[in-house]
C-alpha cells in the first residue's frame, strides 16, 4: 500500500509538471487541482482519523477540517506565489482556470479587482483558520 501511495504523489505530481513545460498550462492546472484535492482529502482523513467510517458516512467534523484546510490554502497560496514572483499580490493569471474566470468576472463587472480578491481571501483565511481550530460553533465550544 505505501508502494502505491508513493508512486501515485510522484506520477501525479511529474504529469501536469510535465504537461506544463509542454505549453498545455490550462490542462495542467486542471490536472494539479485535482492532485492537490486529493492530497488533502487523504491527508487530512487519515490525520483526523475519521478514515475508520461507519455506514459510508464520514464524521461531520472532518469535513470541517478539510474544507478550513482548502480555504487556508486558497487565501494563502496564491499571496505568497505572488510575493515570490515579483507580481502584484493580487495578480489574477491567463492560464489558471480560476483565474479565467475572475478575470472575465472583473471585466464584466467592472468592481476593482484587488478590493474584491482582498475581502473574499480575508473571509477565506477568517472561516478556514476558524474550522481548523475547532471554533465554528463558538471559542469556548
Amino acid at each position: 500500500m505505501y508502494l502505491l501511495i508513493a508512486l501515485a504523489l510522484i506520477l501525479f505530481k511529474a504529469i501536469p509538471d510535465a504537461i506544463y513545460d509542454r505549453g498545455y498550462k490550462t490542462l495542467s492546472k486542471y490536472l494539479r487541482f485535482w492532485y492537490d484535492a486529493g492530497f488533502y482529502f487523504v491527508m487530512f482523513l487519515f490525520l483526523t482519523n475519521h478514515y475508520h467510517y461507519s455506514n459510508g458516512i464520514i464524521d461531520p467534523h472532518f469535513w470541517y477540517v478539510l474544507i478550513g484546510a482548502l480555504l487556508l490554502r486558497w487565501a494563502l497560496f496564491d499571496l505568497v506565489y505572488n510575493l515570490m514572483k515579483k507580481e502584484p499580490i493580487f495578480y489574477i493569471g491567463t492560464t489558471d482556470p480560476i483565474d479565467k474566470l475572475f478575470g472575465w468576472f472583473f471585466r464584466k463587472t467592472g468592481i476593482a479587482s484587488e478590493h474584491f480578491l482582498f475581502m473574499f481571501k480575508l473571509i477565506a483565511l477568517c472561516i478556514g483558520v476558524t474550522f481548523l481550530l475547532g471554533w465554528q460553533f463558538g471559542i469556548g465550544a
